[in-house]
């Protein structure tokens, strides 16, 4: 949105307007004439806040059309003494191949 002639920066008040409003969903037309803007502006900028991971617990209603803010539905920190797995990818026999946080590899299946 920066460095487009005419544009405002909304992502502020957008943010500011679902604070205001957690567990209320919020649609599209609606933030677009209490901020003056186009609704693809406000598309524009709920998708790069949701790309950015800029407001945790912003979820979509409808795509495009209407989100809702949970803030107690933010995922939390991780325990550090949980492990984390990352799949690599499938093996030749169809189980998944996934990695630990310490580079270990280990076949998944499923139970």
């Amino acid at each position: 949105m920066s460095g487009v002639k005419g544009r405002r920066i909304i992502k502020p008040q957008v943010m500011e307007h679902f604070q205001k409003a957690p567990g209320s969903i919020i649609f599209v037309g609606e933030l677009a004439s209490r901020l003056n803007v186009s609704e693809t502006q406000v598309q524009e900028c709920i998708a790069t806040i949701l790309r950015q991971n800029d407001m945790p617990g912003l979820q979509v209603e409808a795509r495009g059309r209407s989100w809702r803010y949970r803030p107690e539905a933010a995922p939390k920190e991780a325990n550090s003494s949980k492990r984390m797995f990352e799949e690599i990818g499938p093996a030749r026999d169809g189980s998944i191949i996934i990695q630990d946080d310490g580079g270990k590899l280990y076949r998944a299946q499923e139970l």
